[in-house]
């Protein structure tokens, strides 16, 4: 590295000599890690702007980026720049070698499972097919039919992918594959193949790295709740991430049916019925719901309970306001000593909102921004923001908007990432801060 630093300094225009240090910078980290991998990709970034059509540069660049997001596994908003760079390079070498059918492969796997910011089945079931057109080899075969699968053509990703694994080759189809073969069985009404292609994916999933393709947790977890196999929480946020929210609505019901009393899975399973659109299936569930907690003493289950139907923008069935406003005013008499008080506080407030009780409902979400918790300020602000507008302060309401707006940053982004555990209060903020942004008359993105 010193050596090839005194020749990039004689001449810092070759694209060679930076080409060789960003390789021993990797070499040097790979052997006594020390945070060198950052200096690595400055120096193919160089490179790649002096010589754009080095396929080299580009192709450890695109390798370097993937290897700096598995190493870390950090947070994909941080990353997403360093993921838009390893489209563009890919591209690049797909355009440099119009023939290769690596480049392609490579970026449409990818985009199929990689960094949500960056995903793209459409411009991935292209890649897939010129690849496969190229080489049919069972890597080829196996993307494509994942492609397939994600625009709904479920026979037709059946076919490729039980081809594929039926191929007389040693390499069979990885777990991601038979996954989504499952899947698509389900789809197709035949159930016994779903689970066969199922328990076949699960036990392939044992021997795999965690790192050997993108995706693995999300596939799981889509087929976990396609099939109705399992519920986990993990698997809920991340479908949420990856904008498959009826999938995740199909897991939640799963813990429904696990736990029909339990008022967190309520709140969840409500504010996906919300998210989603099912609007009466969603009051339906509030009916019920609250008639089931009318008489409780615990006040998070009554706040909970008429927050789930406050949520929803829609509401406005009087009989079901009343109710929530009854279980939303006893959390907060009960809840005077609790440490949960604001959200109490929080709840109470949405439903003197969705009452058209203005002046209340102002006063709540008050005293509830006295939490230290973005999740209890974000929205009350917000909600303050809609009742200015309301009033015909529009200037105020845009100010307290632009306050929620920086208090919750990221999570209401285009690409958050949600909390295995805390993921029903995150979606709320991003359903609240949309019926805001559209009230407001503001450009919304959900």
């Amino acid at each position: 590295v010193n050596e090839l630093s005194r020749q990039v300094e004689a001449d810092s225009g070759n694209a060679d000599l930076l080409l060789d240090r960003a390789r021993a910078f990797v070499n040097w980290n790979a052997s006594t890690p020390q945070g060198l991998l950052g200096k690595a990709l400055a120096d193919f970034d160089s490179a790649a702007a002096i010589n754009p059509t080095n396929e080299l540069v580009l192709m450890e660049r695109s390798q370097l980026i993937k290897e700096l997001k598995y190493a870390r596994d950090v947070d994909e908003n941080a990353w997403r720049k360093l993921w838009v760079k390893f489209v563009a390079s890919e591209e690049r070498r797909v355009q440099l070698n119009p023939t290769d059918p690596g480049p392609m492969a490579s970026l449409a796997e990818q985009l199929l499972g990689g960094a949500r910011s960056i995903r793209d089945p459409a411009r991935a079931l292209t890649l897939a097919q010129r690849a496969r057109s190229l080489r049919e080899i069972i890597k080829h075969d196996e993307l494509l039919g994942v492609a397939l699968y994600r625009f709904g053509r479920w026979q037709e990703a059946v076919d490729t992918l039980e081809a594929a694994h039926a191929s007389t080759g040693t390499k069979k189809l990885t777990a991601r594959g038979l996954f989504v073969l499952a899947m698509c069985q389900h789809h197709l009404g035949r159930t016994n193949e779903a689970h066969a292609a199922y328990d076949l994916a699960t036990a392939r999933a044992q021997k795999e790295g965690r790192y050997d393709y993108p995706g693995q947790d999300l596939f799981l977890a889509e087929a976990n709740a396609a099939l109705g196999l399992s519920h986990e929480l993990r698997d809920v946020a991340r479908l949420i991430e990856a904008d498959e929210m009826e999938a995740a609505l199909q897991a939640q019901r799963l813990a429904m049916k696990s736990a029909p009393t339990d008022s967190v899975e309520a709140m969840r399973f409500a504010a996906l019925l919300s998210r989603t659109g099912q609007s009466s299936e969603h009051e339906q569930f509030c009916r019920q719901l609250l008639e089931s907690k009318k008489d409780t003493t615990t006040p998070a289950s009554a706040e909970r309970a008429a927050k789930c139907y406050a949520l929803e923008p829609g509401a406005t069935n009087a009989a079901l306001l009343d109710a929530a406003m009854v279980l939303a005013r006893r959390a907060v008499e009960l809840g005077q000593q609790n440490e949960h008080l604001a959200w109490f506080q929080l709840a109470q407030g949405m439903v003197e909102y969705r009452r058209g009780e203005y002046t209340p409902a102002a006063q709540s979400f008050a005293a509830a921004q006295a939490s230290d918790y973005p999740l209890v300020r974000g929205p009350a602000l917000t909600f303050q923001a809609m009742i200015q507008f309301r009033l015909g302060k529009s200037e105020a309401a845009g100010k307290l908007l632009a306050e929620a707006e920086t208090l919750l940053g990221p999570l209401l982004g285009p690409k958050p990432r949600f909390s295995s555990v805390g993921w029903s209060d995150e979606l709320i903020c991003r359903m609240i801060h949309h019926e805001a942004r559209q009230l407001l008359g503001a450009p919304v993105d959900r």
